[in-house]
């Protein structure tokens, strides 16, 4: 696993998702049928973004890089007070809800072992972070083609919700994308809109 992944894997997100989680919890109570735990994760996504409606740009803020740009809802916080925030490499962006994606940006080359990264990622978080009821597969994210990996149950054994985990090599540009979108379930309509706005947005220059 490569060096970046490694630092995300276990202390930074679990930290967070934790004190999300109890903040959450405290104020909110949730209680959904066990059958809920047992459907096909992405289609709690799909559903999401079919009820979504369309975003206007006065919606929308912007990260420009010189490496990469990428939009998302101007009312969510880059989450820029985390010790190893990079601007260029590491970043988080939170919702006005209690979730968050994680982007990841290393070097990469087209041989690289996507499989076993994703496995070292999920060794971190399944079972710690969510505990796994159901499990979902994707290939794509945006306009990127790689391996992602859905888990649904509850967050920290709390909360229902779960995270998609997402990572490639980015065609032609020697770099790759590691991505983590966790979710609290009633935070969905919210949250996968604008996780999806990211991924669509998100350029490499």
């Amino acid at each position: 696993m490569h060096k970046f992944a490694a630092s995300y894997c276990r202390p930074k997100i679990l930290l967070m998702v934790f004190f999300t989680v109890a903040t959450w919890a405290s104020a909110n109570v949730l209680t959904l049928p066990l059958a809920f735990f047992f459907d096909d994760p992405e289609d709690d996504r799909e559903e999401a973004l079919e009820d979504a409606a369309t975003w206007s740009e006065s919606e929308l803020a912007t990260i420009n890089r010189p490496g990469f740009s990428l939009k998302y809802p101007k009312d969510w916080e880059i989450a820029s007070h985390q010790a190893d925030y990079d601007p260029d490499r590491l970043f988080s962006i939170e919702t006005g809800g209690a979730s968050h994606i994680m982007i990841e940006i290393f070097d990469a080359n087209s041989g690289m072992n996507l499989e076993s990264t994703m496995q070292s990622v999920l060794t971190a978080l399944d079972g710690t972070a969510v505990n796994t009821y159901s499990y979902g597969d994707f290939e794509t994210w945006g306009q990127y083609n790689g391996v992602g990996r859905h888990l649904k149950g509850k967050v920290m054994n709390i909360m229902p919700g779960g995270c998609r985990v997402f990572a490639c090599v980015v065609p032609g540009k020697n770099k790759g994308i590691l991505v983590t979108e966790f979710y609290m379930s009633d935070d969905l309509p919210n949250a996968m809109p604008g996780f999806e706005l990211i991924s669509q947005t998100l350029i490499f220059k």
